[in-house]
């Protein structure tokens, strides 16, 4: 009746004919109907069995199939009310569980972030004191050498260069690693933000130029300025370097290779085949080593050199990590291997910092003059050509030492003073 069941037709059918999930709501009870249906089997006398199968025949013929057989309709109805309810407070149970793990990882996670971000703080701060120290013993140091109290290309004072050099470049070193891990850490957890950029890729994956067998080449060449996170390629740059090294042909050549176009960044890290690349010719699917905790076995290791192992430990993150830099720029590295060969190719959006169009609709206001100094007049050429793209016609443009005949520098002046004077502005 509506005072023991939902005032909601639709619901009220779903409750009682059983279909699909009951949701239950505010004072509702629910219900479960179970239909059995059982023939009647044929007994009794034959006078019997031969008035019910003519009646059972005058049933079908009237309805026109012989679609209904006498029998036994049996309707049990159950209330299940309290079941629908403990079962929907279980469901709401484990999600308000799971709700709360999660939250105590976050908060877990975020205090750790925290303290270690305070750690590394401090040690990059100590590293940047001890740096500048440093500095000020090199300016010590120069100014003794001034004073002549040590000879400047002395022994002296070539080993203290020589030990100056090292200790900055462990300090830098070990100030490159701090923020690396930091920078590792916040992007597999997901709080790094990337920071968009106008870098000078040559100039940043090149800075340690004393790395042996690496040779990068790029296209177009020079290579432009991008708008792009320095720092994640950075990574992804020197762990594909290290890699390279440690799975490599000892002594081999590393080719870095640069290629701009269209808006996308490709990045290929070449290296010779090494002692284990058998393992790697072996792989199906080379995406496996981007897995979190895979790694190809070092050589040395025992029983290893010649597999694909699952860690548990860091040193199997190093592709993972990569691969989560990767997809922070917004595009993606695969490996492909080859039998002499192995490539760590990375691809991702990035935008010239100034495009073509952006210089060549370059101009100055139409009303601009232009003068132009040159002793070569193969270089006043080129010049002119510059400022014309800039907007500023011949006509407007006055081209001083670039004739035939030589002026100096005081005639020059004369000129210039002149024609600013002609046209003030």
């Amino acid at each position: 009746s509506p005072a023991h069941g939902p005032t909601n037709p639709a619901r009220a059918g779903e409750a009682v004919a059983g279909s699909g999930e009951p949701q239950p709501w505010h004072g509702a009870r629910w219900f479960e109907v179970q239909l059995t249906y059982t023939a009647s089997k044929a007994g009794g006398t034959p006078e019997q069995q031969r008035q019910q199968g003519s009646s059972a025949a005058s049933d079908s013929s009237s309805d026109g199939g012989g679609l209904f057989t006498p029998g036994l309709l049996v309707i049990m109805i159950r209330e299940v009310t309290e079941r629908v309810r403990a079962r929907a407070a279980e469901k709401e149970l484990a999600a308000t569980r799971a709700e709360r793990i999660l939250m105590e990882e976050r908060i877990s996670r975020q205090k750790d972030d925290e303290v270690n971000r305070f750690a590394d703080h401090q040690v990059k701060n100590a590293i940047l004191e001890a740096l500048v120290a440093l500095d000020g013993i090199s300016g010590m140091h120069a100014r003794t050498v001034a004073s002549g109290l040590v000879t400047a290309g002395s022994g002296y004072d070539a080993a203290f260069t020589e030990r100056w050099q090292d200790v900055e470049s462990m300090l830098q070193h070990t100030l490159d690693s701090v923020l690396t891990q930091a920078l590792a850490r916040d992007v597999v957890n997901a709080s790094y933000t990337p920071r968009q950029e106008a870098t000078d890729l040559v100039a940043i994956l090149t800075r340690r130029g004393k790395t042996p067998g690496v040779v990068t080449s790029t296209d177009p060449s020079p290579f432009p300025v991008l708008e792009i996170d320095p720092k994640l390629l950075r990574h992804i740059h020197e762990n594909a370097v290290s890699n390279a090294a440690k799975y490599g042909s000892r002594r081999g050549r590393i080719e870095t290779h640069l290629l701009h176009h269209d808006g996308h960044l490709r990045m290929r890290v070449i290296n010779e085949a090494g002692e284990d690349h058998a393992t790697l010719l072996g792989l199906k699917d080379t995406s496996v080593v981007f897995e979190k905790g895979v790694r190809l076995d070092a050589r040395g290791r025992p029983g290893g050199g010649d597999r694909v192992t699952q860690t548990t430990v860091s040193a199997g993150d190093g592709a993972w990590i990569m691969q989560s830099c990767a997809r922070a720029l917004g595009g993606e590295c695969t490996l492909s291997v080859t039998p002499t060969h192995t490539c760590l190719d990375l691809v991702c959006p990035a935008h010239m910092h100034v495009t073509h169009d952006d210089v060549m609709g370059f101009a100055l206001p139409p009303d601009s003059r232009a003068i132009t100094l040159a002793v070569v007049p193969e270089r006043a050429k080129v010049l002119v050509t510059a400022i014309s793209h800039a907007g500023v016609t011949h006509e407007r443009t006055l081209v001083l030492g670039g004739s035939e005949a030589e002026e100096d520098l005081n005639s020059c002046a004369q000129r210039i003073v002149a024609e600013v004077r002609a046209h003030p502005a």
